[in-house]
């Protein structure tokens, strides 16, 4: 069989994709590790396609994802910031991640919808990125993942804390 049949054969049945539904990689670099150290700052390698969003923090293990997308380890509190303009809700999760350090929780989840009421799209979602990686909880957070669907899908995003390592 020819290379041209056997890669016809191969592709049988494969969809080209929409562009909207290409893997779009975004990599944020806050701070200089130092300054990102001394503020609590994280810095957060993160992936973004279609409705899913993973952030990992610099350093951290790809296995903390690949548990995270499938709800693992479960959340312990849910902060949900449906009617909250963006300045209140990044008031809200810092709040929130505040008492969750605290309290010495391994996993959060944070319901931000999907922004579908919104005229400029998931807005608190585009934005969560950034107030994780902020002090005083930065350096707190070591992974977080758009939840599963049993657990909120592209509305909601699971944050892993680093209490989790000593559970």
């Amino acid at each position: 069989m020819a290379d041209e049949d056997l890669f016809s054969e191969a592709m049988a049945g494969v969809e080209r994709l929409d562009r909207d539904d290409r893997r779009v990689v975004t990599r944020q670099r806050r701070t200089e590790p130092k300054e990102r150290e001394a503020e609590g700052r994280a810095e957060f390698e993160i992936e973004i396609w279609g409705e899913q969003m993973t952030g990992l923090s610099r350093g951290g293990d790809s296995r903390w994802l690949n548990a995270l997308r499938r709800g693992n380890p479960p959340p312990q509190r849910r902060l949900d910031l449906h009617g909250y303009n963006s300045d209140e809700a990044r008031f809200q999760v810092h709040r929130f991640l505040r008492g969750a350090i605290e309290a010495d929780l391994a996993c959060v989840s944070i319901v931000h919808g999907r922004g579908r009421r919104s005229e400029d799209g998931p807005v608190l979602k585009r934005a969560l990125p950034k107030w994780l990686a902020e002090p005083a909880h930065g350096g707190s957070v070591l992974a977080f993942s758009t939840a599963p669907p049993q657990q909120g899908g592209g509305g909601a995003t699971l944050v892993l804390l680093r209490a989790s390592l000593r559970k």
